[in-house]
């Protein structure tokens, strides 16, 4: 169903920040671990899953220079109006 993730590129599971620690830049700290850490190991792209209802992370994933690519639909599904799945991806420079 999602969109296959080429050898050389990293996929994002999950990068979950408690209620009570966000707006601090714990994301942000978190996710430029990650970059360096896929950087050092010579990915080119970080690429994750969104849920487009969850309108916080797309936020959060797009002003950290995230982009859409994909949008996942599962036509047995949209009967129960469920969001989209958006595969995002940014660039490791």
């Amino acid at each position: 169903l999602f969109p296959s993730v080429p050898d050389d590129v990293w996929y994002l599971r999950t990068l979950a920040v408690d209620a009570s620690l966000r707006q601090m830049g714990t994301g942000a700290q978190i996710l430029a671990v990650i970059v360096s850490a896929a950087r050092a190991h010579g990915a080119r792209a970080l690429q994750t899953d969104v849920d487009s209802a969850n309108h916080g992370a797309v936020r959060f994933y797009t002003r950290h220079g995230f982009e859409i690519i994909a949008e996942t639909r599962v036509p047995a599904l949209e009967a129960y109006h469920l969001p989209v799945s958006l595969r995002m991806s940014r660039p490791i420079d």
